[in-house]
């Protein structure tokens, strides 16, 4: 689970933890990477479920893709596709989002390559 949290990160840490659930939990999803997620990706996200408190927000496919691919592991590819497939979303949009928002940067050709990658996979869907 990727997660961002925003109260004590490390109380939510140690309890999933405690409990077996594999987890990245961060205060600033975006600040993971120099690929940045494109601005206003928090009002684009949908709340999942809300308690007093607990909130669940769930990223908008483009976005999450773009957070995917930043990391870039076979299970971020694997994810990213589904998602992509699922909603229509093409690698063409992906980079035009994510190389806008981010500083210039060697790691934009990085984050390039990732696209190119998952272009492939996406069967050059664009």
């Amino acid at each position: 689970m990727d997660a961002e949290l925003g109260q004590d990160v490390e109380q939510v840490s140690a309890f999933l933890k405690q409990h077996g659930v594999p987890s990245n939990l961060s205060e600033n999803i975006s600040g993971w990477s120099i690929v940045s997620l494109p601005p206003g990706y928090r009002d684009r996200a949908n709340v999942l479920y809300a308690r007093e408190n607990l909130r669940v927000v769930v990223l908008e496919p483009a976005d999450f893709i773009i957070s995917k691919l930043r990391r870039g592991t076979e299970q971020d590819f694997t994810d990213s596709e589904f998602v992509a497939r699922r909603y229509g979303v093409t690698a063409q949009a992906i980079q035009m989002a994510a190389v806008a928002a981010s500083p210039k940067d060697t790691a934009l050709f990085v984050f390039r390559k990732a696209v190119a990658l998952f272009r492939q996979r996406l069967g050059k869907q664009a």
